[in-house]
C-alpha cells in the first residue's frame, strides 16, 4: 500500500508530466501557425490567379506566364492544402498526447484512497490549492482543443475559388498575445510544486 509521501510524489510527477506535456503542444502550435500563415499566403496568392483566370480576365491571354493554366493552379492549391491538413494532423496527435496525460491523472486520482486525499493540497503551494490547479489544466486544455477544431474547420473550407477563405484562415492565425501571457502566467504556479524527496 502506498503512503501519503508516496502519493504526493506521483501526483507532483503527473501534475509536471503535464505541465511539460502543455509547454511543448504550446511550442509546437505556435510553429506550426506560422508555417501556416506562410502557406496560406501562397494560397491566396494562387486563389487570386484562380478568379482571375476563371472569370476570363484579359489578363489570362496577355500574361501567360504570370498565370498559369487553371489546372496548374488547382495542382498546387491542392498540394499546399494537403501541407496544412498534415500539419493540423501533427497539432491534434500532439494535443492528443496532452490529454492522454490529463487523463491519466484523473485515473490516478479515482484510484486515491479516503485517507490520503489530504496530500492534493500538500503537492502545491498554498498560493495554488490542487482543485484550482486541476481546473486550470482542465481550461488549457478546453482551449487548446477548441483552437485546434476551429483549424481545421477554416482548412476545410478553403477553395481556390474563394479567396475570402484564406483570408479568414490567415486572420484567425494571428498571434494571440492575450493568450500567450495567460499560458506563461498559468504554468509559472506550476513551478512552485513542493519539491519531491529524492
Amino acid at each position: 500500500m502506498l503512503s501519503s509521501e508516496d502519493y504526493r510524489e506521483c501526483l507532483v510527477k503527473n501534475l509536471i508530466t503535464i505541465r511539460d506535456s502543455i509547454k511543448v503542444h504550446d511550442q509546437l502550435v505556435e510553429s506550426e501557425k506560422e508555417i501556416q500563415r506562410g502557406v496560406l499566403d501562397r494560397l491566396w496568392v494562387l486563389s487570386q490567379r484562380y478568379s482571375i483566370i476563371s472569370k476570363g480576365a484579359p489578363t489570362k491571354l496577355n500574361f501567360p506566364a504570370v498565370h498559369p493554366p487553371e489546372g496548374e493552379i488547382k495542382a498546387e492549391f491542392l498540394a499546399k492544402f494537403c501541407s496544412l491538413e498534415s500539419s493540423n494532423l501533427k497539432l491534434t496527435t500532439s494535443l492528443s498526447n496532452v490529454k492522454n496525460t490529463f487523463s491519466a491523472l484523473e485515473k490516478f486520482l479515482d484510484q486515491m484512497e479516503v485517507e490520503h486525499l489530504s496530500v492534493l493540497d500538500q503537492a502545491t503551494s498554498l498560493q495554488l490549492p490542487f482543485s484550482s490547479c486541476l481546473e486550470m489544466l482542465a481550461d488549457l486544455i478546453k482551449y487548446f482543443t477548441k483552437l485546434q477544431s476551429q483549424m481545421n474547420c477554416f482548412a476545410l473550407l478553403l477553395r481556390p475559388d474563394s479567396v475570402s477563405s484564406v483570408e479568414l484562415y490567415k486572420k484567425f492565425l494571428k498571434p494571440n498575445q492575450d493568450f500567450s501571457e495567460h499560458l506563461s502566467k498559468s504554468l509559472a504556479m506550476l513551478h512552485i510544486l513542493k519539491k519531491t524527496k529524492s
